[in-house]
């Protein structure tokens, strides 16, 4: 299913630092349909919190000044933001664990399948690819 951008409540924010990555996921999403902004680390995606609500976050864990669970921890800790889906894109040895000690709602490993970063942004923008 390719999801119509008006069904979808926000942008997907993806927060990656390489340059590369980050251009294969937005390509990977906004061929699905999806409207995407970015940040290159976490304190840039706390910015983009601050001016819009994505429908879900597309987080690496590894990155400079500050990272994932920095980035987790700091949204979960300020009351203005209101509560948004995580699924963490990750080469990080042990990407898993610390996705499931950060209670972010999927984890994919680099290299991941394209369609399964699209499932996991559909179910978590409350979509399912069978609607």
């Amino acid at each position: 299913m390719k999801p119509s951008v008006r069904t979808v409540s926000g942008p997907v924010l993806v927060v990656e630092d390489d340059a590369d990555m980050r251009g294969l996921l937005v390509a990977t999403l906004t061929s699905a349909g999806f409207r995407v902004v970015t940040a290159e680390n976490g304190l840039e995606a706390l910015e983009q919190l601050r001016r819009q609500r994505p429908c879900v976050v597309v987080l690496d864990l590894a990155m400079p000044f500050l990272d994932g669970a920095g980035f987790v921890h700091a949204a979960q800790a300020d009351p203005e933001f209101p509560p948004v889906p995580i699924v963490c894109v990750s080469g990080m040895p042990g990407a898993r664990a610390v996705a499931k000690q950060l209670g972010v709602a999927d984890c994919l490993t680099k290299p991941f399948a394209s369609d399964a970063l699209i499932e996991a942004i559909l179910r978590n923008c409350g979509l399912s690819d069978t609607s």
